[in-house]
């Protein structure tokens, strides 16, 4: 097999077949991308479903605790920010003043009870530059 070929100055040139008579591709490839392209985009909302649902699901437990256990609770955590974390937390209790703050936002009472935010909030870590 040569790689060049000797044609005979009568023969027309044989020139490469123009785009329009080359074979598309068919049209199922596109359908199948377009396909491909949605499950994975619905696998990925899938995906930020499932992890807010385990980041909230703490909260949402908390939230359907029958009101005779989860007052007495919402009243003990206030009483720990109010006592032992205010003004201004020792360095040794910060960790316990930071989840006693977290788990206070995550209490209904707390939604609607603007001191409470704010009592939380101050013994939340805070970001830095």
């Amino acid at each position: 097999m040569s790689i060049l070929r000797v044609i005979p100055p009568n023969e027309p040139f044989a020139r490469e077949p123009s785009l329009s008579s080359r074979p598309s591709f068919p049209r199922s490839s596109s359908r199948s991308a377009w396909l491909t392209l949605l499950g994975a985009f619905g696998l990925l909302i899938l995906g930020c479903v499932l992890v807010w649902w385990y980041a909230t699901a703490e909260t949402r437990e908390l939230r359907a605790l029958p009101d005779a256990r989860r007052i007495p609770l919402f009243q003990r955590t206030m009483e720990n920010l109010r006592n032992i974390c205010d003004p201004a937390a020792p360095r040794s209790m910060r960790d316990f003043c930071h989840n006693e703050a977290d788990l206070a936002l995550r209490f209904r009472e707390c939604d609607a009870d603007p001191k409470c935010q704010e009592l939380a909030r101050r013994h939340l870590p805070q970001p830095h530059r």
